[in-house]
């Protein structure tokens, strides 16, 4: 006996059941003080979800008889020859079988539970706006699973210890779980389909519970890993954890925010800011995972920066018996770092503190490569914000993912060697300068960190147009005229800190080698088939332009007899082979002062790169293209225009796949020749 509602309700399943009140006012046209009335209570396919328990119990089988098919070894076993661990989780597959076969069972016995099972869900999870989130979650399970199986089969999957012989010891019991998930969600679509059509389904409350429920399941998914990272000892993945917690937080924080303050156009400072935060939690996951996947997690050899920190602290500036002498100078005997030495000060308060040991490179530099692609994003977010550009979030989004994996950033965020290291703190000072002058500071500011990428690359102050183009563009929307007492006075705010940096190296010269004019680069002890033309012309020479311009513009694969196939060349390839993307500079001609300038920084900034007498050699692409990518980026947020075009998006991903297979050429996974 039932009452008569609940027929109608499943009469027509595409109706919700709502408590009595709100029964009365969607169904008044209905009598509903009738008697009970003797119905069978039957939905459309009534035994699937019998089926569906009956179905789950069967496949729980193969997983139970795997866990036990062979015995646990003898100092472990607790009964019966199985260990505890063993024997708990044998337990817990046996009971939830027997659960699902019970469920099967009783939902052909009483159909009345298949009602009530059916209400409960429409009431709990349909009517409020939770379906789009327990759908999302049913794939999460799955889709975890299935990302941590394929890493097991990945070179990394050989450092998981115990863990890897744990996880393959259940993989039919994860199996299982995955399949309860997808055969659930096949379930419910299939009772409640016509909702996963409806618009409700990504409506705003079911977008804001789903957006919960995912950043609760990473949470927990995080918490989880930790644990296993911990209980296995496996300290080298610890960033994955920490890094997904970061993130969780963050999204957590960026969502509330979102919903609370609607900002339509994503150009909130605060939401930008917490967008950034999490490229920067992306990115330094998918470089650290990089690291692993070619085996080189740790410092390398020729890192010398850590090396040159701790000899300070012994009151040295030079290296004490160095393992490699590549690139180093000899004076007096004593091996010295010549280039500029940024790295090492920073480096300098985490090896005082903890020792030249727990000072990781690669780590370092992978740090300073993620900061590098949220700044990218930032300069992007602010330009928009200020109406300079039209891109939006996406599009934003699309370029910071170009310049993250699409260029030399990746292989050289990832090396740990001291001209990578170099090289990417100069994109970090680089990329700050160029935000403290968009966001229109105290031009002392941006001259102060211009003056902390020289003692980097000291080259790199010929990138001031690109903040001047930016000081002019923010006089003309002041409406202020040309004053050239107002330029000379933001010239010598800008000037001091550079002055001061510069003196600061020039002491560190004469410190080193007894003249503050030698950077010890002539005498540096370079490869042999570059090491002629140093002695001969000097570090920067007219000659050497062709060159230059050549391999930057035209360098093209070389055939390997060895390799039987066209193979990357150590010299170099052409900018726009590599990141192909890059041909979309030719619709980022304007005449506005900043974009002016930003071409302007480019220009100035490959007149030192042309006359150089090393072509970056050793490389994948050509990797002083990082030295003026930040204005590059900017003029390509400008010929992008609103959104990222299907043709700029594949020109996108394929540089991000030709970068990718640069990581593992220069790896040496791949055949190199």
């Amino acid at each position: 006996m039932i009452d008569l509602r609940w027929s109608i309700l499943y009469s027509y399943p595409s109706q919700a059941i709502h408590p009595d009140a709100q029964w009365e006012s969607r169904y008044n046209g209905f009598a509903m003080n009738h008697t009970d009335v003797s119905l069978d209570v039957k939905t459309p396919h009534h035994h699937l979800t019998a089926l569906l328990f009956a179905l789950i119990a069967l496949e729980g089988i193969l997983p139970l008889l795997t866990i036990f098919d062979e015995r646990s070894m003898a100092r472990n076993a607790l009964l019966w020859g199985y260990s505890a661990p063993r024997l708990a989780v044998g337990t817990a597959l046996l009971l939830a079988m027997l659960g699902f076969t019970a469920l099967a069972l009783l939902m052909l016995a009483k159909p009345s539970l298949r009602a009530r099972l059916h209400r409960w869900v429409d009431a709990h999870i349909v009517q409020r706006d939770r379906l789009t989130a327990f759908s999302l979650l049913l794939l999460f399970i799955p889709a975890c699973l299935l990302l941590f199986a394929a890493f097991t089969i990945t070179p990394l999957g050989t450092d998981l210890g115990m863990l890897l012989v744990v996880f393959r010891r259940m993989q039919f019991a994860w199996l299982w779980l995955g399949l309860i998930c997808l055969q659930t969600l096949g379930w419910l679509w299939w009772n409640f389909r016509p909702h996963f059509a409806r618009g409700q389904f990504w409506s705003q409350p079911a977008a804001r519970n789903a957006t919960r429920a995912l950043l609760g399941a990473t949470l927990l998914a995080a918490l989880l890993l930790l644990a296993l990272v911990l209980v296995f000892e496996l300290e080298h993945l610890l960033f994955l954890p920490v890094m997904m917690l970061l993130a969780a937080l963050i999204g957590f924080a960026r969502a509330e925010l979102g919903w609370r303050k609607p900002d339509p156009e994503g150009q909130s400072f605060l939401l930008v800011l917490l967008n950034a935060a999490l490229v920067f939690c992306f990115v330094f996951i998918a470089y650290r995972f990089s690291s692993l996947v070619v085996s080189q997690p740790n410092t390398p050899a020729k890192s010398y920066f850590d090396a040159l920190a701790d000899a300070w602290l012994h009151g040295k500036l030079y290296l004490v018996n160095p393992p490699q002498t590549h690139d180093l100078t000899l004076y007096r005997g004593e091996w010295y770092v010549a280039n500029p030495p940024l790295a090492a000060v920073l480096m300098l308060p985490w090896i005082a503190l903890f020792g030249l040991e727990a000072m990781n490179t690669v780590v370092f530099s992978i740090l300073f490569g993620a900061a590098n692609a949220a700044l990218v994003y930032l300069l992007l977010a602010r330009l928009a914000a200020r109406r300079w550009i039209s891109l939006d979030t996406g599009g934003a989004l699309w370029l910071t993912a170009l310049f993250a994996f699409g260029t030399a950033q990746w292989y050289i965020g990832i090396g740990g060697v001291m001209w990578f290291i170099s090289q990417t703190i100069t994109i970090t000072c680089l990329a700050l300068a160029a935000l403290l002058a968009l966001e229109d500071r105290r031009p002392i500011w941006s001259g102060a960190v211009l003056a902390l990428a020289m003692l980097a690359r000291p080259h790199i102050l010929v990138a001031f147009p690109l903040l001047l183009g930016l000081h002019i563009q923010h006089r003309r929307e002041r409406g202020e005229r040309f004053d050239l007492r107002a330029f000379i006075k933001w010239g010598m705010a800008m000037a001091i800190p550079v002055a001061l940096a510069g003196g600061t190296m020039l002491f560190y010269n004469w410190l080193r080698f007894d003249n503050p004019l030698d950077y010890g680069y002539l005498t540096e002890n370079v490869a042999d088939f570059m090491a002629g033309d140093l002695k001969q012309y000097g570090t920067f020479h007219p000659v050497f332009i062709e060159r230059n311009l050549r391999l930057m513009l035209l360098g093209l694969p070389k055939w390997s007899e060895y390799c039987q196939s066209y193979l990357p060349s150590v010299q170099g390839l052409s900018i726009f082979l590599v990141t192909p993307a890059l041909v979309w500079l030719v619709g980022s001609f304007r005449r506005t002062p900043w974009v002016v300038g930003c071409w302007a920084g480019v220009f100035s900034t490959l007149v030192p790169l042309m006359l150089y007498y090393n072509t970056g050699a050793w490389q994948f692409g050509y990797k002083y293209l990082l030295d003026f990518i930040i204005p590059v980026i900017m003029l390509l947020a400008v010929a992008t225009g609103k959104r990222v075009r299907v043709p700029l998006a594949l020109l996108i991903l394929a540089s991000i796949v030709i970068n990718g297979y640069g990581v593992l050429w220069w790896a040496g996974l791949v055949c190199r020749g």
